[in-house]
């Protein structure tokens, strides 16, 4: 039926077995919403870059909430697909965050 399990974010810490992740890479075809909008801020702390598709066609303001979601701990560029609303969304942990 091309049903798949979600995982939160938090787990993926525990499934990897790791504190951090030097990148976070996700296509989850409008399941960026749930994973963003659930998360604990203080995970993103964790994840020093993100490359990701969000799709605002699917689940519209996804890429509204994970951008102001991140700000305040990475740099976030959204590059949307020309005329669509879907797209890519890059972000990088900010310098004071890398260390702690």
């Amino acid at each position: 039926d091309g049903a798949v399990d979600v995982v939160p974010l938090a787990a993926l810490f525990d499934m990897a077995n790791t504190d951090r992740f030097a990148l976070l890479k996700m296509d989850a075809e409008g399941g960026e919403n749930e994973a963003f909008a659930t998360a604990d801020p203080s995970l993103f702390r964790r994840i020093t870059r993100i490359a990701m598709e969000y799709h605002d066609n699917l689940v519209p303001g996804t890429v509204d909430m994970i951008r102001e979601r991140l700000s305040p701990t990475h740099e976030v560029t959204v590059l949307p697909d020309f005329g669509e609303l879907h797209g890519r969304l890059f972000a990088t942990l900010r310098p004071e965050f890398q260390s702690a």
